[in-house]
């Protein structure tokens, strides 16, 4: 079994979008943990904001198979086939981290590097696993939080996974 730590985001009717991709996640993954939900800003564009959170599983699942999984769920949520960066999006759903792969891997370089660079990654993910430590650093991820300082003014609010109503 390996721990696969996902990012779930939205910024188009987020509760709705947060609460299907939740529902479906669920189907396929009965243990799945939730952290908090983070109200931030858009990065890299001029756009509403988003609702981001992260989920924690375990699986036996390839990593080329839950890549698949996510994918298909973006897709049946509304997301484009061929997803731009850096607009509004109903779903976004990011493999954080597979296990302890450390490197490239099929669904780009993990851990992904976001989850040290962005707020809106790190503040739920350290919420969720804070004793979990980082595969390149061998840092917790709730002492990355604290001495986080890059962007921690976009993170508006914390709202209660109970608006998801899951």
């Amino acid at each position: 079994m390996q721990l696969v730590i996902l990012g779930l985001g939205s910024n188009i009717q987020p509760q709705t979008h947060l609460s299907r991709a939740v529902q479906m996640l669920r189907q396929h993954f009965s243990d799945l943990e939730l952290s908090p939900i983070y109200e931030t800003q858009a990065v890299g564009f001029s756009g509403a904001n988003f609702w981001n959170l992260v989920a924690g599983l375990n699986t036996d699942m390839s990593l080329d198979a839950i890549k698949a999984l996510l994918r298909s769920i973006e897709v049946e949520l509304g997301r484009p086939q061929q997803a731009q960066k850096c607009v509004d999006r109903c779903i976004d759903i990011d493999i954080l981290m597979y296990g302890d792969i450390n490197g490239p891997s099929v669904a780009g370089p993990l851990p992904r590097a976001d989850v040290l660079r962005y707020a809106h990654v790190l503040a739920p993910l350290a919420d969720l696993y804070p004793f979990k430590c980082h595969a390149q650093t061998g840092r917790c991820f709730g002492e990355h939080w604290q001495q986080f300082t890059a962007d921690k003014k976009s993170i508006y609010r914390r709202i209660n996974n109970d608006i998801l109503k899951i």
